[in-house]
């Protein structure tokens, strides 16, 4: 055995071979490369369900938009259906008044006309 040697067992070969103390020290920087992965990972495991959580709460509030926005387009077409009704209500009363106006005219008229034979035959008559 060497100064600052260890003897270890090769794990594949079952035999005994001399480390050195360099080599133990590289096989421990492995070994604390690879705890410090898992921290790593997890601090990424943590980032990602932070990430997802921000993702979920993007998507409802964009998912509670489309749902707002749906029940405004819905009072719209509503309230436009209202209005048509109400405009269709206004023509039909603005027909009738003008029916009425035109028979009221056409009464008139001929009153007048009644009138003025009247006064046609009363006046043919002191001649």
């Amino acid at each position: 055995m060497r100064d600052g040697g260890s003897m270890v067992v090769d794990v594949d070969t079952e035999e005994m071979v001399v480390v050195d103390v360099v080599d133990v020290d590289v096989v421990v920087d492995v070994d604390m490369e690879w705890n410090i992965l898992p921290q790593h990972e997890i601090k990424e495991q943590h980032n990602a369900l932070v990430m997802n959580k921000k993702i979920m709460s993007i998507l409802a509030k964009r998912d509670a938009a489309v749902r707002e926005r749906g029940q405004a387009l819905s009072t719209k077409k509503e309230a436009l259906a209202a209005r048509d009704q109400a405009l269709q209500q206004r023509d039909k009363a603005l027909t009738e008044r003008d029916r009425a106006l035109i028979e009221r005219d056409n009464a008139f008229a001929a009153l007048q006309d009644h009138e003025n034979s009247l006064n046609f035959a009363l006046s043919g008559e002191m001649l």
